[in-house]
């Protein structure tokens, strides 16, 4: 049979806690976790239609390969490196989820990543906003007011029911 015990369970593999619910078979260990699954990639599915109706896709040439999870300051270092009056933030879309991201915009208009390389060929991308020179001090905020409006677009279901709702 399964676990009689009182604590909260938490579903492996997902990151939503079931609220004062305790695990008394393992059947419903699965079957949360099965659920969690099912809405994430829910959640994706929706935002990604959301998104290639209401931004433009746009072409990113490789850059620097720097691959390390700053995106923003690498983007912004190379903009202050190249004179460049502006970078754009982006709604990146790889196999799995999608996530901000940040790349070099040149004074021409072409697009450049310097932080992901040669793997920016695997990613789509959409255009969110340009950020002015004038703005790079303000670049965390930026990011953090970003994802919470790409959270309160996205439906109750997935804002409720499933709680790590990240970019």
């Amino acid at each position: 049979m399964g676990d009689k015990s009182n604590k909260p369970y938490l579903a492996i593999g997902a990151l939503t806690p079931i609220f004062n619910r305790t695990l008394t078979d393992r059947k419903d260990c699965l079957l949360l976790t099965i659920t969690n699954l099912i809405t994430m990639k829910n959640k994706v599915k929706w935002l990604h239609s959301y998104i290639k109706v209401n931004y433009e896709n746009i072409v990113v040439r490789e850059g620097k390969c720097r691959f390390n999870y700053k995106c923003h300051l690498n983007s912004i270092h190379e903009a202050n490196r190249k004179g460049h009056s502006r970078i754009a933030m982006v709604v990146s879309f790889n196999s799995d989820s999608p996530y901000i991201h940040f790349i070099n915009v040149s004074n021409k208009g072409t697009y450049r990543d310097n932080t992901l390389g040669y793997w920016v060929y695997e990613q789509e991308m959409y255009l969110i906003k340009y950020v002015n020179k004038e703005d790079f001090k303000n670049i965390g905020n930026i990011f953090t007011n970003y994802r919470k409006e790409l959270k309160s677009i996205l439906p109750f279901r997935y804002r409720v029911f499933h709680k790590d709702c990240d970019f």
